[in-house]
């Protein structure tokens, strides 16, 4: 089993403030897991990973290969 981000860890490796991952997941923008009836959050590394992928932009006029 992997181990779980908290929300400081992730705030760190987006290079944001947590108050910012507080309303991201609030808004239901980033994967997250709520732990202890609601009161806590992880976020799996792999997720976070995987959508942090999905928001990459692709420059306008470049053709993938």
């Amino acid at each position: 089993m992997e181990k779980l981000l908290n929300s400081q860890e992730v705030a760190d490796v987006l290079g944001v403030q947590v108050c910012t991952i507080y309303e991201m997941t609030s808004q239901r923008r980033i994967p997250h897991i709520k732990i202890g009836g609601g009161r806590k959050l992880g976020f799996r590394p792999k997720a976070i990973e995987k959508w942090l992928k999905a928001q990459e932009q692709q420059p306008v006029g470049l053709t993938r290969r």
